[in-house]
């Protein structure tokens, strides 16, 4: 049956343009986000990093490295869905250790599985 792919795009970004600070990265959470990451960070003119990550096992995420600049500066992770939040809490302090200043997330589909509230 034919669909229509909605990006929440339209959405974010006229409110991310209003309050995006000039030393922001735009980190994608995964190699498999990089494309989003990058329209992101071509709509904000902003800097781009991934995590190259590996997942042992259902909702596990074992981080890897960042790829890209993040130290001293703002990092926005963009992802499309959040199930329990382990992968952007995870992704949130392998940005800190390099010395991100600041984090933070946006993505457009909150799955609240489990523990996720904690």
């Amino acid at each position: 049956m034919p669909v229509t792919h909605l990006r929440a795009e339209g959405v974010f970004l006229p409110r991310l343009q209003k309050r995006t600070p000039r030393d922001l990265t735009v980190v994608a959470a995964d190699a498999g986000g990089l494309k989003r990451a990058q329209r992101y960070a071509e709509a904000l003119n902003a800097g781009l990093a991934v995590i190259a990550k590996a997942r042992p096992r259902p909702d596990v995420t074992a981080h890897l490295q960042v790829l890209g600049g993040v130290r001293d500066r703002t990092c926005l992770l963009v992802d499309d869905l959040a199930s329990t939040g382990r992968t952007l809490a995870g992704a949130a302090e392998a940005l800190c250790q390099p010395g991100a200043r600041e984090v933070h997330a946006v993505f457009s589909h909150a799955v609240m599985a489990a523990d996720a509230r904690e």
